[in-house]
């Protein structure tokens, strides 16, 4: 590892350098947080016109319902270990039974 010194006064003037575009930088910051408003507040506005728009339609279709709940998929896979150590003990089944770990990632 190779250690290096630039002398202080090429600091000093890369410090001045970055320093005069400090300012540029504030205001282009604030443009970009200003215009990142305006964006979600067009979103705001397009997604209640839709609402407005489209009311009765949105209304008519039933609610999302899961075929499942969290408490039916973890009974499941809990019934499913049972069943896969139960053939591994018999030596019916195949050897390999998933961890926690992985079945959290499904």
């Amino acid at each position: 590892v190779k250690s290096r010194q630039i002398p202080d006064h090429i600091i000093e003037k890369y410090k001045e350098a970055i320093s005069k575009f400090e300012g540029e930088i504030k205001e282009v910051l604030q443009e970009e947080s200003l215009e990142k408003q305006v964006r979600k507040a067009e979103m705001q506005v397009t997604k209640a016109a839709n609402v407005l728009q489209h009311h009765d339609e949105i209304m008519s279709k039933p609610a999302r319902t899961w075929f499942q709940s969290e408490k039916d998929k973890l009974a499941l896979r809990m019934a499913e270990r049972k069943r896969a150590a139960k053939m591994d003990k018999d030596g019916d089944g195949d050897d390999v039974v998933k961890d926690d770990e992985e079945e959290e990632e499904e």
